[in-house]
């Protein structure tokens, strides 16, 4: 049985988010003690000096850098991480389903599932209770690639809530 999400993957998630808290708080310290000392040599100058303005822009645009920082490169990534941290961590709890499908194609068209970029994988699965076939649309990480099946490759899948979690390749009889 191969394993598409592994458990390993849920943990370098959450190292990645330990490191990114950890470099927003280093730059967010630089600029308190950035603008503290700007604050501080501005209090300390006498009034209508020429510098003041000077102070004021570099101020103004450390600030607008530090704006613009923290929503680019900190926020975004951040709010995605966690987003996959929890569906991961719903995928690892969660009940999960064993069938048996037929692979037809893949799909790189993007779904969102619970704020995470997935794409689809389309299979033709026996319904018992119906008695005939029906599309079946499983889901992979947009990150990670297409697991390799070939057209009408016989698939045992194991899935959460429609999302791959580990698959074997079975041989025709």
């Amino acid at each position: 049985m191969m394993e598409y999400f592994k458990k390993e993957d849920y943990k370098k998630a959450i190292s990645q988010k330990k490191k990114l808290s950890i470099m927003y708080t280093i730059i967010a310290i630089i600029y308190g003690v950035i603008s503290a000392v700007v604050l501080s040599y501005y209090l300390t100058l006498p009034y209508l000096s020429q510098k003041i303005s000077t102070l004021k822009t570099i101020f103004y645009t450390i600030t607008v850098i530090f704006a613009f920082f923290s929503v680019l490169f900190f926020c975004l990534p951040f709010k995605m991480v966690r987003k996959y941290i929890k569906f991961a961590g719903n995928l690892m709890q969660g009940r999960q389903e064993e069938s048996e499908a037929h692979f037809l194609e893949y799909d790189n068209k993007l779904v969102e599932k619970e704020g995470v970029e997935c794409k689809t994988l389309i299979f033709l699965e026996w319904n018992k209770y119906k008695n005939d076939y029906y599309e079946r649309r499983v889901l992979v990480f947009n990150e990670k690639p297409f697991p390799e099946f070939i057209e009408n490759q016989k698939i045992k899948l194991i899935t959460q809530g429609n999302f791959l979690v580990s698959y074997e390749i079975l041989k025709e009889d």
